[in-house]
């Protein structure tokens, strides 16, 4: 972002972020081209993904309320600047934190109305983008218990197919996951330079 800022207006409060152009794609339309992205590339974007995270989230205070590759634009890069990541659409940015419901629900924290108080916050964030890393890594979401039912109503864990990691990652990986996406927030990253 170039800017992040606020106005005062007679209805509130105008939040903005002035951003360059970007010329590229996002991870979601990689995604449907590829079927994943490479293991390099993935890691890349994750850490990239995670810096720019870590700069909303802990800098800004910003949460974005709908993390997920379609809201990643892989950038074209250019004689300044090499390939990078953007994470666009803040729209949802300043809807009320109680509005749980707000977003993606295959991306959104399943658990949130189980919350006192029932709050959006940094660690549904990060269960967004722990989901959207598991997308990116395998082309597909993570599922709990079957996989056809709501999480909340199951006791179930989640599900991870170690299979859909490479063997030379794949413990690495899982541990990683099983942090991200837990059930219990209290048992996922603390903070979004954890996660990298």
């Amino acid at each position: 972002a170039l800017a992040v800022g606020n106005e005062s207006t007679p209805e509130g409060p105008l939040y903005y972020i002035a951003m360059e152009l970007v010329r590229g794609d996002s991870v979601m339309a990689e995604l449907k081209r590829s079927h994943s992205l490479p293991y390099r590339e993935a890691l890349r974007v994750a850490r990239e993904a995670a810096k720019g995270m870590a700069f909303a989230w802990d800098s800004q205070q910003l949460l974005h309320r709908d993390i997920k590759p379609d809201n990643i634009a892989i950038s074209d890069g250019d004689k300044k600047a090499p390939l990078g990541l953007v994470l666009f659409d803040f729209s949802l940015s300043g809807q009320p934190l109680d509005r749980i419901e707000v977003g993606t629900p295959q991306y959104a924290d399943p658990f949130l109305g189980d919350r006192v108080p029932k709050r959006w916050d940094l660690q549904a964030e990060r269960y967004s983008a722990g989901v959207t890393l598991h997308e990116m890594a395998t082309n597909v979401l993570p599922q709990w218990g079957d996989g056809n039912s709501d999480p909340r109503l199951t006791q179930d864990e989640l599900q991870l197919d170690g299979d859909l990691f490479p063997a030379g990652l794949r413990s690495g990986l899982l541990s990683f996951f099983q942090v991200a996406l837990a059930r219990d927030p209290v048992h996922r990253f603390d903070n979004a330079e954890a996660m990298r």
